[in-house]
């Protein structure tokens, strides 16, 4: 993993909105990059996650910040696309709206709705349904 990736990575968890702004504004690709498909908590669902990804509380990889939604809005801002999926399988991928309704610390913490009204506001292209 790059080292820009993992400071960016750091400011989120640490809920720093202004490291994160100027990680990206510095390298503006930094906002499309994603993890390496190898190691904890990569390999699996989580594989070939981008930053906005880590936002979710899914998997858990420590604390989430109380301004999860702050430092998912400023991602935004920068361009992070709201509807990228991980590569866990051809047929599988989580979106990060699919990772955060699955997250036991969104819900837990009270940040799974406004989180999801969020990625909602910022245009998802598809929202999956269950059948019946």
């Amino acid at each position: 993993m790059s080292a820009r990736f993992k400071a960016a990575v750091a400011a989120i968890d640490a809920g720093d909105c202004d490291e994160l702004r100027a990680l990206l504004e510095a390298s503006p690709g930094l906002i499309h990059a994603r993890a390496p498909s190898k190691g904890c908590p990569y390999d699996g669902y989580f594989r070939r996650a981008t930053l906005l990804h880590h936002c979710a509380g899914n998997p858990t990889r420590g604390g989430v910040p109380e301004n999860i939604v702050e430092v998912a809005r400023t991602l935004l801002e920068c361009g992070a696309e709201v509807d990228a999926a991980t590569e866990f399988t051809e047929a599988w991928n989580w979106t990060t709206l699919g990772l955060v309704a699955s997250s036991g610390p969104a819900a837990e913490q009270g940040f799974a709705e406004p989180m999801i009204d969020l990625l909602l506001e910022h245009d998802i292209a598809y929202i999956p349904t269950l059948s019946a």
